[in-house]
């Protein structure tokens, strides 16, 4: 197996399932695009990478090509876009629920591919 030593292999194994999870190319996830879905698929990539593997945002933002204050922002803004938001009648709504249901996704994924390195060890 190769390795990219500049790109840890948790990198590489997230990278590919986001870029799997939304049908992008690594290409357009690492570009300066602004267009949706690629600003939120760079922010729950950012905030799997610190939360699946403990990544700090200025290591995460070499891997991005991002600027870590950007990378700062996005794992701050993590939080209030997965809090639930109480309603009257009882019922809880994300904030953002499809970037509540994405992430929850590429946690899964993220896992399960941890698990299955863990289990060839």
């Amino acid at each position: 197996m190769i390795f990219n030593f500049r790109e840890p292999p948790s990198f590489t194994s997230t990278l590919n399932l986001a870029c799997e999870s939304w049908s992008v190319s690594k290409e357009e996830l690492l570009s300066k695009g602004r267009s949706e879905p690629l600003p939120t698929c760079r922010a729950i990539l950012a905030n799997a990478l610190n939360v699946g593997y403990g990544m700090k945002a200025a290591q995460i933002g070499k891997l991005t090509n991002q600027t870590p204050s950007l990378i700062d922002g996005q794992l701050r803004s993590h939080v209030d876009r997965m809090m639930i938001t109480s309603k009257r009648e009882g019922i809880s709504l994300y904030n953002d629920q499809s970037y509540h249901q994405n992430f929850t996704h590429l946690m899964e994924k993220v896992d399960a591919f941890k698990i299955m390195k863990a289990n060839r060890l």
